[in-house]
């Protein structure tokens, strides 16, 4: 019984092999086609769908040529903040430098200084409270320090048990700092039993803020102010500075790189 059982198990990770390899290689055949479909997107000026493949393409596998174009179609969209990022990945992967590295490093200059900054500062009770910055939760770290934000609008909002306590607008621009300010009331009696019973995080500490400064987020300050309730101010912004030019999958300087892949 033992012998048949070895001889079964022996079968059976030899067919597993084949069907490892192949799915590898289906894989990659998919990143490939991704990464053509996400250069012809940008040659045709759809950078949205451009970011999309793009961003598709590397996470089915890593490449630094896919990488260094996905931030190249997230500049062209005004996605700064992703961008410089992956540039950052690409500089560092490329110990030798060359010319992807050359390229990466003037690309992550003009993403840099695009970028605006933003302060969340929360006053009142934060016990139970979230607060969220265009939808994503903003670590409890980031209250009442400045961190990098694209320019444009950002949406700011402060929650408890899933309930919005207050919510805020404003515009973040080119160089420039902008404050939201947001009151959070004391939670009610019932809040307090539904947080003890681990419905919700317990925050401590002072009500004006603080925490430790991001290494990559980094956002602007025009001056928005919430008090209470559930108010917006909208601030206008005005988006300056130079744009760097795109390298597209049929330049001459970048083409046989981008023919690697």
């Amino acid at each position: 019984m033992g012998r048949i059982s070895l001889t079964v198990a022996l079968f059976a990770s030899l067919a597993a092999a084949p069907a490892q390899a192949q799915s590898e290689e289906q894989t990659t055949a998919a990143a490939r086609a991704l990464f053509q479909e996400g250069m012809a997107a940008v040659d045709a000026q759809d950078f949205e769908t451009a970011v999309d493949r793009l961003r598709r393409s590397v996470t089915l596998r890593e490449s630094q040529v896919v990488r260094f174009n996905l931030a190249l179609a997230l500049l062209e969209t005004g996605g700064y903040l992703e961008a410089t990022e992956h540039l950052r990945l690409v500089i560092r992967r490329e110990e030798g430098g060359g010319e992807l590295a050359t390229a990466a490093t003037e690309r992550l200059r003009h993403a840099e200084g695009q970028l605006g900054r933003l302060r969340v500062m929360i006053d009142g009770s934060r016990d139970g409270v979230v607060t969220e910055v265009d939808g994503n939760v903003m670590p409890e770290a980031l209250v009442g320090v400045e961190q990098p934000a694209d320019p444009g609008i950002h949406r700011v909002a402060v929650l408890r048990l899933d309930r919005e306590l207050a919510t805020a607008e404003a515009a973040v621009s080119t160089g420039q700092t902008t404050e939201i300010r947001l009151v959070a009331p004391p939670p009610s009696d019932e809040e307090l039993s539904l947080m003890a019973d681990g419905h919700a995080p317990f925050v401590g500490g002072d009500d004006d803020g603080g925490g430790i400064e991001s290494q990559w987020w980094f956002w602007t300050l025009l001056g928005a102010v919430v008090v209470g309730g559930v108010t917006a101010a909208i601030l206008a912004t005005v988006l300056s500075g130079p744009a760097a030019p795109t390298l597209r999958g049929d330049d001459r300087l970048i083409h046989s790189t981008l023919l690697e892949f």
